[in-house]
């Protein structure tokens, strides 16, 4: 009997522990569970418009430039070019000329190496790839000078070369400032040289404007201005002390007068009526013309 009462004490529990749990329930199921908020969908991606490369001929001169244009149509178009089997289509679409023969019977006889589009180039690099082009850009490098070029025109050359060949920084600042032009190099010596090569290139393309914007203002005739005329002084009536003092007069005597030496007439001359000396009259003359 007492195992009895036992079982059912404990059924009863058990009853209890899950109505409590069924209300528990009932409780979450009443209240309404908030959507969770998903993230804004990206609308649909548009291309990217990179110009399509050139055809290439099987130049070998050429050929750098064509896979670089050609690896940078791929990556701006991700959705076009999954499988390396479409890259490396794409590639052969481009090829004329020699470079399409070479691909063609690779395309007759299907061979695995079109499905694998990192082989496919690296053999196409064997193929067309100059085997002495780090020698040849080094040489055209230790060779390259400014001259009268443009800073622009200048380094574009000289990034051009610096990428074939393997080279630290420190060597190619110094082959580029061997080749820069006597005046850019007088305007270096005029403060420190920075520490890296695009440093180096940003502070000669700020020295090159500085340079053409004085030569402007060089050409450019000056503009004729009026000189100024000064201000009227005002006028301030001097005082006493400051009257004019005259200086004392110095009298100088005059030279004794010379006596005159009037000729006589000679005998038998008519004297002129000009310039005739009259003898002097006696006292008892000039007592009778008075009178």
């Amino acid at each position: 009997m007492t195992d009895y009462m036992e079982a059912v004490t404990a059924l009863r529990q058990d009853m209890q522990t899950l109505f409590q749990l069924v209300g528990g329930l009932q409780a979450q199921i009443a209240q309404p569970v908030p959507a969770p908020v998903l993230p804004p969908q990206p609308g649909p991606r548009r291309k990217c418009y990179v110009a399509m490369p050139e055809k290439f001929t099987g130049d070998r001169t050429q050929f750098p430039a064509f896979l670089s244009q050609a690896q940078l149509f791929i990556n701006a178009r991700p959705n076009d070019f999954v499988l390396d089997a479409e890259k490396v289509a794409f590639l052969c679409s481009l090829f004329s000329g020699k470079a399409a023969e070479w691909v063609a019977p690779l395309l007759d006889q299907d061979d695995p190496i079109l499905m694998d589009y990192v082989a496919f180039c690296q053999q196409l690099r064997q193929q067309y790839a100059d085997p002495v082009r780090a020698q040849n850009a080094a040489r055209k490098l230790r060779q390259l000078r400014q001259g009268s070029l443009p800073v622009a025109d200048y380094i574009s050359e000289f990034r051009s070369l610096s990428q074939q060949v393997r080279w630290n920084e420190e060597a190619l600042i110094e082959i580029f400032q061997d080749g820069l032009s006597e005046t850019m190099l007088d305007e270096l010596v005029h403060g420190p040289l920075p520490a890296t090569l695009r440093g180096l290139e940003q502070l000669c393309f700020g020295i090159e404007a500085r340079l053409l914007a004085r030569e402007a203002r060089r050409a450019t005739p000056p503009v004729s201005r009026p000189a100024p005329v000064p201000a009227p002084r005002p006028r301030v009536p001097p005082t006493p002390n400051q009257w004019p003092v005259p200086a004392p007069r110095q009298f100088v005597s005059a030279p004794p007068r010379q006596a005159m030496n009037h000729p006589v007439a000679e005998v038998g001359e008519q004297p002129m009526d000009l310039g005739v000396v009259r003898p002097r009259l006696t006292v008892a003359e000039r007592t009778r013309r008075r009178t």
